[in-house]
């Protein structure tokens, strides 16, 4: 099982940064910006192949996308005019610090993610999870991946029902092309983004702000693990796999912001016209990934907009050029208030609830312990040690990595404290004013500025050292600085990652009686072929994990999420199918949404919730059902009262 993880992992590495690297080199992108960006690109790419496919007669599969991809690599050429022969022909060297970091990075975060899942099939044992692992399934069903129409598996309807797939559309291609089971290619597609996207991303915005720095892109590659706010916090709660995707790819969309205004250290052969298209194909495969992480970047933009506004101002020699400026900004702000309510999800799915004071949120926040109450000390001296230089130095870099961390911080802080809630609504309703979605954005700013700090530091030392032996003495304190670094980053009590995987096992174990799956309900659902022919629907109580037949069993579900609309005809098959006769209205029900079988799980629910669903319960002693199967004491019963 562990070789199957292993293939689709590699074939999910393959699509992410295969289609993206096409269209990144027709852009022209180089080094390891290309490779780094690749990934945002490759989710641009099959976000809008997945929507137009439906359109022109087009199932989903790798056909559409690699059709949008030629489409992407014209486009990006063609805008390209006249290339730089100098940046086009420029000699690229191995950087071995760089390769090193990236390799060591993938290998930390990989075995993080492994530890955190316990098994390559496992799944999570969370509320979010039922709809992702049917969307994907509904997509292999369907054929249709676009994110104009996937929400028709909550909403239960046909017609436009919009909801970000560009996850779940990955996820599909990796099922298609690795040929294993869907939560196998849940879990490789989570390892490639964990591993390879996010530490990839966050050393390609530290080289943006500070150049190829072998210090500063050690650390932002240390530093990249060394937060478990980030990723892993949101493989343990939610389970949020479309954010998280979405969020390791916002510091690529900062470093292409900075790539446009000329502002970043990055050196390619892209044409201004070229750097705004990758801007905007990365912005818009974010958002189609999940809004979150729009509103994410245009939050965390805010200081390099800040920043231009500021410079333009002082260079402005007329008044005319002063108003210029000024009416710009005031049309960013209103466009990003007006994106701010646009992206805002409903109103009762924006209620949680604030968990501290202010004082202890911004603690908890500048030094890392958000969520899980452990202060990643590494990271901790880092990003105040990266606060304290900017203020001594104030370079353009410094600043704005200083800026992306401190709204950050103040994004935090808000959620986690604010009283005034129609104040903190305006702020962090885009994140449903969730803690943890708002504590997964603190090591997007962390990272760079803790990379400032830390390669500051470094040089403070090299300083110190004669000249003659800076050769070989700077190479060896490295190695052994990172190393040692890793080390503490990595272990209790200095750090959070222990108690974070710990969390995320306790989230995907399914020994004992866990909230959503157990062994042997799961042993059921991945049988249910031999006693369910296909398009047969099955029914059950969708929050002890019936509706997982769908995802695990391929076969239709009554209720395929546990939001989905239950309307009057639902709620009677619900109370009254174990009590239904032929020829009454419940069987009458049964038949028009095509009911044959029913499964009885244990009544564990997640989040140790209670919902009744009587003609769901004590169906052995229904005259209208006949037990077909049972591991433990889960039942599938078929329904043979109504004829």
């Amino acid at each position: 099982m562990w070789t199957e993880l292993v293939a689709a992992a590699v074939v999910a590495a393959l699509l992410l940064f295969l289609i993206g690297g096409v269209v990144g080199w027709a852009g022209g992108l180089r080094g390891f910006a290309l490779l780094a960006t690749g990934p945002a690109l490759t989710v641009a790419v099959i976000a809008v192949a997945s929507v137009v496919a439906p359109w022109v007669g087009l199932a989903w599969s790798v056909i559409p996308a690699l059709i949008a991809l030629v489409v992407a690599a014209a486009l990006s050429r063609a805008v390209g005019g006249r290339r730089s022969r100098k940046a086009a022909a420029s000699r690229r060297r191995v950087d071995l610090w760089l390769t090193g970091t990236v390799l060591v990075a993938a290998g930390v975060a990989t075995t993080q993610v492994m530890l955190s899942i316990g098994a390559p099939d496992a799944i999570s044992q969370t509320f979010d999870n039922v709809f992702h692992l049917n969307a994907v399934r509904w997509i292999l069903d369907t054929g249709s991946a676009s994110s104009l129409t996937l929400g028709q598996i909550t909403a239960q309807s046909e017609g436009l029902a919009f909801y970000p797939g560009a996850w779940h559309a990955l996820v599909a291609l990796v099922v298609q092309l690795s040929g294993v089971t869907l939560p196998v290619a849940v879990n490789a597609t989570v390892i490639v983004v964990c591993a390879l996207v996010w530490p990839m991303a966050a050393i390609v915005l530290t080289r943006a702000l500070f150049g190829r720095t072998p210090a500063a892109t050690v650390g932002a590659g240390l530093l990249s693990v060394a937060m478990p706010v980030f990723p892993i916090l949101l493989l343990d709660y939610g389970v949020l796999y479309p954010y998280q995707l979405s969020l390791a790819l916002v510091p690529v969309a900062l470093a292409l912001t900075l790539h446009v205004l000329g502002w970043s250290r990055l050196r390619d052969a892209a044409s201004s016209w070229q750097r705004a298209l990758l801007l905007a194909a990365t912005l818009g495969g974010i958002a189609l990934a999940h809004p979150g992480g729009f509103v994410a970047w245009l939050a965390l933009s805010t200081p390099i907009a800040a920043l231009l506004g500021w410079s333009s101002v002082r260079r402005a020699r007329s008044r005319q050029a002063r108003v210029r400026v000024f009416v710009a900004a005031a049309v960013y702000l209103v466009a990003g208030a007006a994106l701010l309510r646009i992206l805002r999800p409903p109103a009762d799915a924006r209620g949680w609830a604030i968990q501290s004071s202010m004082g202890e949120a911004f603690v908890q926040g500048l030094v890392g312990s958000a969520w899980y109450g452990v202060v990643p000390v590494v990271a901790a001296v880092a990003v105040l040690a990266g606060l304290f230089f900017t203020v001594r130095n104030r370079s353009r870099g410094a600043i704005l990595a200083a800026g992306i961390f401190l709204v950050a911080l103040l994004l935090f802080i808000i959620v986690a404290s604010l009283p005034i809630i129609p104040l903190r609504d305006i702020f962090t309703g885009s994140w449903y004013n969730n803690i943890p979605r708002l504590a997964a954005l603190l090591p997007l700013g962390a990272v760079p500025l803790g990379a400032y700090g830390i390669a500051c530091f470094a040089h403070a030392i090299s300083r110190r050292i004669p000249v003659p032996r800076r050769r070989v003495a700077l190479p060896v304190l490295g190695v052994v600085g990172a190393l040692v670094g890793l080390a503490v980053s990595q272990a209790a009590p200095l750090s959070p990652v222990p108690a974070a995987i710990a969390s995320a096992q306790r989230n995907f174990d399914d020994s004992g009686h866990p909230p959503l799956l157990s062994q042997d309900e799961r042993t059921l659902l991945e049988r249910l072929d031999a006693h369910v022919p296909p398009g047969a629907v099955v029914a059950g109580n969708p929050w002890t994990g019936t509706s997982l037949a769908y995802a695990l069993g391929d076969r239709p579900v009554l209720t395929p999420h546990l939001l989905s609309y239950e309307d009057e005809r639902l709620r009677q098959l619900g109370a009254e199918l174990g009590s239904s006769t032929a020829g009454d209205d419940t069987c009458e029900l049964a038949h028009e949404f095509g009911v044959r079988f029913v499964l009885e799980f244990s009544p564990e629910e997640v989040h140790d919730g209670h919902h009744a669903y009587p003609g769901y319960e004590n169906l052995s002693e229904s005259p209208s059902m006949v037990l077909r199967d049972q591991v433990g004491e889960a039942r599938l019963f078929e329904l043979v009262g109504c004829g």
